[in-house]
């Protein structure tokens, strides 16, 4: 064990000085970014796609960042069984209130979607190798922003988004009374698609 620990402490995943300011990712901010342009230059998306966040269970103090990642499914066939195994192919580090800021108190990392709001902004960045693709994203209940999916719809991007009650609250523009009132006598496992329109 304790020569697994020393062969990790010695190992690097960047070979830039740190900047002058407090960056608490900079050791990953390089594997990341030759992550996303491996794909980019690589890989193409599938027609869907699935928006997801963390998928760290163990966030707490020390992991001051939520992970996001886009990912196409792919079946596989197999004597027995049509396996669905999920590509990534675009990830981020989502910083919250203590991210890096420089001498003027602004964020260092800024992408180009920052005059969106704040959830916007990230589902148009990590959706952006699928811009103008028609391509689809489907997204989790975080995503469920009615002015995102628009903004998406206007790069050219499908999104669609599972919709869910947050304890007594819907996403703003849901109609939830309405589909209170038309699902309070359904069976347990009843599904149905509502349409809306916004604007």
């Amino acid at each position: 064990m304790n020569r697994f620990i020393q062969i990790i402490a010695s190992v690097d995943y960047t070979n830039k000085p740190p900047p002058s300011f407090v960056d608490k990712f900079h050791n990953v901010h390089q594997m990341l970014d030759a992550f996303n342009k491996h794909y980019e230059d690589n890989y193409i998306p599938s027609w869907i796609n699935c928006l997801n966040e963390s998928m760290s269970f163990w966030l707490k103090q020390y992991c001051p960042g939520l992970c996001l990642s886009c990912k196409s499914p792919i079946h596989a066939v197999t004597n027995t069984t049509l396996l669905q195994m999920p590509i990534m192919w675009q990830v981020k580090l989502q910083e919250g209130k203590d991210c890096s800021k420089d001498a003027n108190n602004k964020p260092c990392f800024l992408t180009e979607f920052e005059s969106h709001t704040k959830t916007s902004a990230l589902m148009l960045y990590m959706t952006k190798p699928i811009n103008n693709t028609g391509k689809v994203v489907t997204m989790v209940s975080g995503f469920c922003v009615a002015a995102g999916i628009l903004e998406l719809h206007d790069v050219g991007v499908h999104g669609q988004s599972l919709i869910k009650k947050c304890g007594r609250f819907w996403p703003k523009h849901v109609p939830g009374q309405l589909i209170d009132d038309h699902m309070k006598d359904k069976e347990m496992g009843f599904a149905e698609t509502y349409k809306q329109s916004i604007g």
